[in-house]
């Protein structure tokens, strides 16, 4: 017996929304972001179908989500399922779009679509890169130098502390910086040497110090799977130490192959669960230095990635690099 509240355009709907495909791709990154733009566009030019969601567009979307079945998005004009035959680029997920809500509501609804995106795709059976769990554990500075030190890579001597008398037992045997560990909400400094009369300054929080390098260049590595391709910035004497203030934009990079570097930035990629970051080394007279490691890193800007890297990792989104 039909339910007296049941319409035939019911059937039609529910059969139209059982019809849906599971996406090849999606990718993880806020509107606007070019990385995000770039390999959205590679990839449909492969014939694969890739969809686009962020915590910015979530309120925009319809979406069904219950234990055991994949993600159902859907739009005003088409829709799409997230499940075992996906995979996820978490690239950059944004920030909930809660102008139109009081101050208290948009700060609730912003914390609950984050944990409702993140919770959403894990239990969807979807493969990643990467997945967000290991992005989170990847992108801890210190985490990063303890995991490339078990691999045996050279890194730079480190202490975190908030005690003068430490700090200053540590910069008596070598030059140091202080380093951010954080992504920089608020000030975000360069990386900068530490004149031994402000190193007082530590007892108001802990601080990363690290011995100062002396580097020939800077190198950019981006590892997608098992490969990895190397960007070189030759060093001046008479430049600072974070090359970010004498060429923000990069644009002194040259890609240049650095296989040494390159097979340990693979192995500790591999170590910290990643495969796909942006990794920076220094190049030394004596061999390469890892610094750290960006699982959401930026790479557009280095002179032709887009060339170098689209095509590679598009193959690993699609995973056809096995």
């Amino acid at each position: 017996m039909q339910s007296k509240n049941f319409h035939p355009s019911d059937f039609d709907a529910r059969l139209e929304r059982s019809t849906l495909e599971h996406v090849s791709v999606l990718i993880i990154a806020r509107p606007g972001d070019e990385h995000g733009d770039l390999v959205e566009d590679a990839i449909r030019l492969r014939g694969e179908r890739v969809e686009r969601l962020s915590l910015n567009t979530f309120r925009k979307v319809t979406v069904d989500w219950e234990p055991g079945a994949p993600l159902r998005v859907e739009s005003a004009s088409d829709g799409f399922l997230v499940g075992t035959a996906s995979t996820i680029w978490w690239r950059r997920p944004g920030w909930a779009e809660v102008d139109d809500l009081d101050p208290e509501e948009g700060e609730f609804v912003d914390s609950e679509i984050r944990v409702m995106l993140d919770g959403a795709l894990m239990t969807c059976g979807a493969r990643w890169v990467d997945h967000p769990l290991a992005v989170q554990r990847g992108e801890n500075k210190l985490f990063q130098l303890a995991t490339a030190r078990r691999c045996s890579v050279s890194v730079p001597e480190s202490k975190v502390t908030n005690s003068a008398t430490t700090a200053t037992q540590f910069a008596a045997k070598r030059s140091i910086v202080a380093k951010s560990v954080s992504v920089g909400e608020g000030i975000a400094p360069f990386v900068v040497e530490v004149p031994h009369h402000l190193l007082e300054k530590v007892k108001s929080a802990p601080v990363l110090l690290q011995e100062r390098i002396e580097a020939i260049a800077d190198l950019r590595i981006v590892t997608i799977g098992n490969r990895a391709f190397t960007w070189s910035r030759k060093r001046r004497a008479d430049e600072p130490i974070d090359w970010r203030c004498e060429d923000p934009a990069g644009e002194d990079f040259e890609h240049l192959p650095h296989q040494d570097a390159e097979t340990k930035a693979v192995e500790i990629a591999e170590a910290l669960e990643l495969t796909h970051s942006a990794q920076d080394w220094l190049e030394t007279s004596e061999g390469p230095v890892f610094l750290e490691a960006n699982p959401g890193g930026q790479w557009l800007f280095l002179p032709g990635a887009s060339d170098v890297i689209v095509p590679p990792l598009v193959d690993h989104l699609c995973g056809n690099d096995a």
